[in-house]
């Protein structure tokens, strides 16, 4: 039996999706081995860029390519646009974050920034017997199996602080530093300049959200495993000494 075109049209979705049955497998094969505009709308229908081959008799085909192609470039244009919505939120998030975090907001003023340092000789606390009450006290350990040495600070009264005894033996000093600032340190940096042991302060955190009043005064302190002979403030194209020995 020769079934029209349009009917075949209708059963090709099930025959492609292999839910026809034997019967009807069977009429559409028929069809399109005599049929070469069904053949090639069978293929068009099986490419991935839907119905692009010719047409089937049936000027409702035409009408149903048209439209799937309307529809494509509608959501091809929403996937587009979703993108591009998306990245410039990410753009718009990382400009606002280099605003808040990273842009300063206000020039430093030095003269509110206090920096002192406590430096002791490792060589006169070599033992807790000739430590004076000004000195570093040392007292030996063990934790998990490894010597260790537990250093009480006057410097530092309220600190916990643990080392190992290469540290105790091969470093000079220990410094504490103590800055006083209504701002945050944001980077320091240990060099040797002319046999000058100096810190390098790279700049204070003054951004929008992280300022703080100039009442408000923080207090820092930093340990240093060396001798410390200057602390220098970088900053403006400037260096400014904040405190010498």
């Amino acid at each position: 039996m020769k079934y029209p075109c349009g009917i075949i049209k209708d059963l090709l979705p099930l025959y492609i999706d292999d839910i026809a049955s034997t019967d009807t497998k069977m009429a559409v094969e028929t069809h399109m081995a005599e049929c070469e505009n069904c053949r090639e709308y069978y293929e068009s229908m099986r490419s991935t860029n839907g119905f692009t081959g010719k047409k089937c008799g049936d000027p409702g085909d035409a009408q149903m390519a048209d439209s799937l192609k309307k529809i494509k470039l509608k959501i091809d244009r929403k996937i587009r646009k979703i993108i591009l919505c998306a990245a410039s939120a990410a753009l718009i998030l990382v400009i606002a974050f280099q605003i808040l975090f990273n842009l300063p907001v206000k020039t430093i003023g030095l003269s509110d920034i206090r920096v002192t340092v406590d430096a002791y000789p490792m060589a006169e606390i070599a033992s807790a017997g000739s430590a004076g009450p000004d000195s570093v006290k040392i007292t030996a350990g063990e934790t998990d199996g490894s010597e260790i040495y537990r250093l009480e600070i006057p410097a530092m009264p309220n600190a916990d602080i643990s080392v190992t005894k290469d540290i105790i033996d091969h470093q000079g000093f220990v410094s504490v530093i103590t800055w006083n600032s209504p701002y945050q340190i944001r980077e320091i940096k240990y060099a040797d300049d002319n046999d000058e042991k100096t810190i390098y302060v790279e700049s204070f955190r003054t951004t929008l959200l992280n300022n703080r009043m100039e009442g408000n005064l923080q207090s820092v302190q930093n340990l240093e495993f060396r001798e410390i002979d200057r602390i220098v403030f970088v900053g403006g194209g400037q260096q400014v000494v904040l405190w010498s020995k």
